[in-house]
């Protein structure tokens, strides 16, 4: 069963929409230092690539791997960047956004695929 593992992905990609709205480009390590407009072009521009190797690799055991690692460090950042005084991650919306992309990354990450498998109604 992939519901863990693609929830996981819809919800980072509906965070990152959300990070356009909370500016996260003007805390965001690799574009801070950036003029605000700069930062945002580079920003989303960023996510081009991004987007197209989640959509290319995303059946990939590897990668799957990768992800369900990435989103649970993910929620670990968002959580050391609390207090960055930029930072408007402050709504329930987003933070179930993040955290539960990296709560279906765990459970994807951890729960035998067994076990998964077993939960999901058969259509024979």
């Amino acid at each position: 069963m992939d519901l863990c593992y693609h929830g996981s992905i819809g919800l980072m990609l509906a965070h990152e929409l959300d990070a356009i709205q909370c500016r996260e480009y003007l805390m965001h390590p690799l574009t801070y230092w950036l003029p605000p407009r700069v930062g945002y072009h580079v920003f989303v521009a960023a996510h081009v690539p991004i987007l197209m190797a989640i959509f290319h690799w995303h059946s990939r055991r590897r990668f799957r791997l990768g992800w369900n690692i990435f989103s649970i460090i993910h929620v670990v950042l968002h959580i050391g960047f609390l207090w960055h005084p930029l930072n408007q991650f402050r709504s329930a919306f987003s933070w179930i956004l993040i955290g539960g992309s990296g709560l279906f990354g765990a459970i994807d990450l951890f729960l035998p695929r067994k076990a998964l498998a077993s939960s999901t109604p058969r259509s024979d």
